[in-house]
């Protein structure tokens, strides 16, 4: 009941993106890549990681597990907990992460209005999301087919950032 009320409250705070800077970087330039999924994928970080060199990468995913202990290091799971129920950011944990900067979000979720809410939170340079006809956000600056699994959409990432930053 309170993720329906706080999804409401969310669905009306969510508006188009007014703190893009859409700036093209290349990809020797990332040094910090947050990662959006539906659910814990761990595996993906390490993914990206090669893809992307020394950059550091974050993940951030929806979920119930909320035990510390057991989450890996710039692994951030949300669910309604983290908001008051008039949608209000209450976790000192998302704080922190709407608090980082990122060079890139690679949003591989589908519409879920708590992690498009917090991705248009967070301050970046440029938001990466699949080019779907269901996946129509306001949030991304760049679309990105998703043809196959999500390393094959990471890799995709990469390429359209090396064809608009030359």
């Amino acid at each position: 009941m309170k993720e329906k009320i706080v999804s409401f409250f969310l669905a009306k705070k969510l508006k188009r993106r007014t703190n893009s800077t859409a700036k093209t970087i290349g990809v020797q330039e990332v040094r910090h890549i947050l990662l959006v999924t539906e659910e814990l994928r761990p595996e993906l970080m390490k993914y990206a990681s090669i893809e992307f060199g020394n950059a550091e990468i974050a993940l951030v995913c929806k979920g119930q597990n909320k035990a510390k202990e057991s989450t890996p290091k710039n692994v951030y799971v949300l669910n309604a907990s983290d908001f008051g129920m008039n949608g209000s950011l209450k976790s000192e944990e998302v704080i922190n992460l709407v608090q980082r900067r990122f060079d890139i979000i690679i949003d591989l979720s589908s519409s879920d209005i708590i992690l498009d809410y917090i991705i248009s939170k967070i301050n970046t340079k440029l938001i990466i999301g699949s080019a779907s006809d269901e996946n129509e956000k306001k949030i991304h600056d760049i679309f990105v087919p998703h043809l196959g699994n999500d390393e094959t959409f990471i890799t995709q990432a990469k390429e359209t950032l090396n064809l608009i930053s030359n």
